[in-house]
């Protein structure tokens, strides 16, 4: 039985539901975090990847995730680090994908990424393709690509970097075309 489904007593505190709401909403939004959470884990558990983590050496394994609740209520699980779960099998990269937080505002959108012991001359930042993919490069370190959730004037963006903190304002756009070799954004 999932833990938020669990008898609870007068007495005891539950962390995922200290006010008592237990019931008052729709629990197919923890089932759902089970399901991918139970899929994730697949990989780490296997022989196999521990076998790789074991050849890796000095190599740092790096793994983690954020937990979102989208709208509608929909979970999205979001990796970083370098370690990529595929099925069964997990790869270890050369390099990370940072922790990122994709903030969407009305006219723009702000994503922050943690990107530590980088100068910021080694970033590179691009807005590429018709989807309108954020890079984020950082050679031998960080590599990420940032999804972003609605068209934007590359031309009119700013970043800066501070306190190994990437902030990135992107303004968004109505209709504009976007060269696939993508643009560059200097960082301050």
């Amino acid at each position: 039985m999932p833990f938020w489904r669990k008898k609870k007593k007068d007495d005891d505190f539950d962390p995922f539901d200290p006010f008592g709401f237990e019931g008052t909403f729709d629990t197919r939004i923890f089932e759902d975090m089970e399901k991918q959470m139970e899929e994730m884990m697949k990989s780490f558990n296997n022989p196999e990847f521990i076998k790789k983590l074991q050849e890796a050496g000095n190599k740092p394994v790096v793994s983690g995730f954020t937990i979102r609740m989208g709208p509608g209520g929909k979970v999205d699980f979001e990796q970083f680090g370098n370690v990529e779960p595929r099925g069964e099998k997990a790869v270890i990269k050369d390099e990370r994908e940072p922790l990122v937080d994709v903030i969407n505002k009305p006219h723009e959108i702000t994503v922050i990424a943690e990107l530590p012991g980088v100068d910021k001359r080694e970033i590179s930042l691009k807005v590429v393709g018709e989807k309108d993919v954020l890079s984020i490069h950082i050679p031998d370190k960080f590599s990420k690509k940032v999804k972003l959730p609605a068209k934007v004037k590359p031309k009119l963006a700013r970043a800066n970097y501070k306190n190994g903190v990437l902030e990135v304002n992107l303004t968004k756009e109505k209709v504009e075309e976007m060269k696939e070799k993508g643009e560059g954004i200097p960082v301050e």
